[in-house]
């Protein structure tokens, strides 16, 4: 796929940690197949731990060895946490949901601040619903709203939840729909104002952000395994990454209408025949969209151009390595060493001969000089 004249980020390269120190090894962690089990605020790292209902955390400035008891970990929900986002307007404000059906807060408190393993979760709040909850966004402009997607063998749902000044959690409106259309994964558009989720029924739906109201659905991916979805922020498109009913891995690229009653499809591509969930991760200022494979080594990086008769362009170097990965998160956009020309930094759960570990992982551009 040709790279588009004027790319800046043409010749981003991925590249991994290769010093062991930077690394956060000993991790304890669960290995539900392609569950979300890492999140980060870029202050703070939370991983779900092999123990049900276990979170445990971590700050991003004390890297190298530790032993597992050194991680310090907490619970917010009752049963296994399936899914967990920290709140992009307080880095140390954790959300959770779990197979119980419940969505869950807490806050990391240190007893001293200049000491990051003095942390600690803080008291949670919960909110509890009758179906299993399987995914959660926080709203993109309205401070401490939050959607979750839920569902089982009979019955889905999409629960919006507000939070107050007391950390209570209360329900804004629910949108539920019957059939195995379980809610895989939810995203809101960087306005606000739709929510997107794709399910187990492999349609994807559109809903209001306001009223829950299901604008449109449409026919995703045919695959049998799980698909993921994603906001591309400004330019108003969505993306999703599934299967084929052969079992290709495929991304989707969608656009919706102005008033959401329509979705159209404006580009599929065809990834590899490898069997791992993608997960899709998005840098809204550079526009770039990370595709990362479960139990895999591979993460690929695409280019997005609202403008361009394809949207997505797939760049040079994707990421191989011999390690797979458990689960990626994207480190804030502040975080990164910009004297260095990293544009973006992710974290991946991969596990060696020694355990798991989390891998930083640079995207650098070079400067313009070594690439001529």
């Amino acid at each position: 796929m040709p790279i588009r004249a004027g790319s800046k980020y043409k010749h981003i390269s991925l590249k991994p940690s290769s010093d062991k120190d930077k690394w956060y090894p000993d991790i304890r962690t669960t290995q539900q197949g392609g569950a979300r089990i890492l999140c980060t605020s870029g202050q703070w790292l939370a991983v779900a731990q092999s123990s049900a209902g276990s979170i445990g955390i971590l700050s991003l400035t004390k890297p190298g060895k530790r032993t597992p008891s050194d991680l310090p970990s907490g619970s917010i929900n009752s049963g296994v946490p399936t899914d967990l986002e920290f709140d992009p307007n307080n880095p140390r404000r954790l959300a959770s949901t779990s197979d119980s059906g419940s969505v869950g807060l807490a806050t990391i408190v240190c007893s001293d601040d200049s000491d990051p393993t003095t942390a600690s979760l803080g008291p949670a709040s919960t909110a509890s619903y009758p179906l299993p909850a399987t995914c959660l966004a926080w709203h993109p402009t309205v401070d401490s709203v939050i959607v979750t997607g839920h569902g089982n063998n009979n019955k889905a749902g999409v629960v919006t939840w507000r939070v107050d000044a007391d950390q209570a959690i209360s329900q804004v409106w629910e949108s539920t729909w019957d059939g195995k259309a379980v809610v895989e994964d939810i995203a809101y558009s960087m306005d606000g104002r739709f929510i997107i989720t794709v399910g187990k029924d492999k349609q994807l739906r559109l809903l209001s952000a306001r009223t829950g109201d299901i604008l449109t659905t449409v026919d995703a991916h045919n695959g049998v395994k799980a698909s993921r979805c994603v906001g591309l922020g400004d330019t108003k498109l969505f993306a999703t990454a599934g299967f084929t009913k052969t079992r290709d891995r495929e991304i989707k690229v969608w656009k919706p209408s102005e008033d959401g009653s329509s979705v159209s499809c404006e580009q599929t591509i065809r990834l590899d025949t490898n069997t791992g969930i993608v997960s899709l991760l998005y840098d809204p200022d550079a526009r770039l969209l990370f595709a990362a494979g479960y139990n895999d080594g591979t993460i690929r990086t695409f280019e997005v151009d609202p403008a361009g008769k394809k949207p997505l362009t797939e760049l040079n170097n994707p990421l191989r390595t011999d390690l797979p990965q458990q689960d990626v998160a994207l480190v804030p956009k502040r975080y990164m060493q910009v004297m260095d020309a990293e544009v973006d930094r992710l974290l991946r759960v991969v596990k060696d001969s020694a355990g798991f570990a989390v891998v930083p992982v640079s995207g650098i551009v070079p400067r313009q000089q070594k690439v001529r």
